[in-house]
């Protein structure tokens, strides 16, 4: 596992990658899909950065989206270490991915102006096999589903009845109606490293 400290050769020798210097400053990157290699990847740099000391981390957004379980396993150590996390998306924070945008440090959770964000029920691939397992499948989906809206509805201020209905089917939103949803505090053009 790589948590970020790179360097590069340059005709002038050794220097440290963009990133490096980044997560330096406190600035982690979430630019890929979520798997549990992505979110090993961002609680490894979550914790680093927290045992150095409590100011607070910028997370910036560009994904989209990806598994529940690693999704909520960000969030859950966001929540869980004591430097407050900014959030901040640009291009589009989707599915998942919206969900770690809106669970960033309330007031500090950011979009660019162009950025685009989905929030959608959970999805279900690929099922088969007997109808107890179909049973016990579609459970647990709907557990995940309740979780989600019950988080969202935290997060924004809407009831969960009201996060359950916008998410019945895929729902894309603008900055602008992000900020009016509650899934961000501010739209920002010029975004500096923590």
């Amino acid at each position: 596992m790589n948590i970020g400290f790179t360097t590069q050769e340059a005709d002038c020798g050794a220097y440290p990658s963009i990133r490096s210097t980044l997560l330096s400053q406190r600035t982690i990157f979430l630019s890929q899909p979520i798997d549990n290699q992505t979110a090993e990847e961002v609680i490894a740099q979550l914790l680093y950065l927290d045992s150095i000391n409590h100011e607070p981390i910028k997370l910036i957004i560009n994904s989209p989206g990806g598994g529940v379980s690693a999704g909520f396993g960000i969030i859950d150590y966001m929540h869980g270490i004591e430097s407050p996390v900014h959030t901040h998306a640009f291009g589009a924070a989707a599915s998942m991915a919206a969900l770690i945008l809106t669970n960033g440090e309330k007031g500090y959770r950011t979009a660019s102006p162009s950025t685009e964000i989905l929030i959608h029920q959970p999805l279900l691939n690929h099922l088969s096999g007997q109808v107890s397992d179909i049973e016990i499948a579609t459970r647990a989906l709907l557990r995940t589903k309740s979780k989600l809206c019950t988080n969202l509805a935290e997060c924004t201020g809407r009831t969960e009845e009201e996060i359950d209905k916008t998410i019945d089917r895929d729902s894309w939103f603008t900055a602008n109606e992000a900020l009016a949803f509650g899934l961000i505090d501010s739209i920002e053009s010029n975004v500096k490293a923590a």
